[in-house]
């Protein structure tokens, strides 16, 4: 169960969200996906269980044209 995250109707940055989501819930993976220092292009978050979920914080970057991916926390 997952899903992308993108406000383009300008309530909230996808930084903002991110760091919501980060502090306030409780997730498997949470994905700072491509952007800048400052802004994700997107974020995407997904839930296993409560049991199961890990909470990675992870982000993701392209190097040598492919996608990596960082852990920010585990």
């Amino acid at each position: 169960m997952a899903i992308d995250l993108d406000d383009v109707y300008g309530h909230k940055t996808n930084a903002e969200m991110f760091g919501w989501i980060r502090s306030h819930c409780n997730f498997d993976q949470l994905i700072w996906e491509f952007g800048d220092d400052k802004n994700p292009s997107w974020i995407h978050v997904s839930y296993q269980s409560v049991d199961k979920n890990r909470n990675r914080v992870l982000l993701a970057e392209k190097e040598f044209g492919k996608t990596t991916y960082k852990i920010i926390k585990q």
